[in-house]
C-alpha cells in the first residue's frame, strides 16, 4: 500500500479508491445531502464552507462529507 494511499485511509471522512483505464487513482467520496440523500461518486474539490464536491457521469454535487462510524 502506498504512503499517499495509506495517509487517506487515514483520514476520518469514508473513502474508497478506483483506478481509471489510465492508471490514475481516483477518490470515490459519500455526501449527504439534507437528512436523507446520500450520493456516492469522484471527488472533484473542497468547497471552504467545509462541503465537498463529487461526480456522477457529467453530473457534479455538493454536500457535507459522510464521516466513518465509529
Amino acid at each position: 500500500m502506498t504512503f499517499l494511499r495509506k495517509f487517506l485511509l487515514s483520514l476520518k471522512f469514508h473513502a474508497t479508491f478506483k483506478q481509471s483505464h489510465l492508471g490514475v487513482i481516483e477518490m470515490l467520496r459519500t455526501i449527504s445531502i439534507g437528512t436523507s440523500v446520500l450520493i456516492q461518486g469522484l471527488f472533484v474539490k473542497a468547497l471552504p464552507d467545509g462541503r465537498i464536491t463529487v461526480r456522477i457521469g457529467g453530473k457534479t454535487y455538493s454536500g457535507r462529507p459522510v464521516t466513518r462510524a465509529a
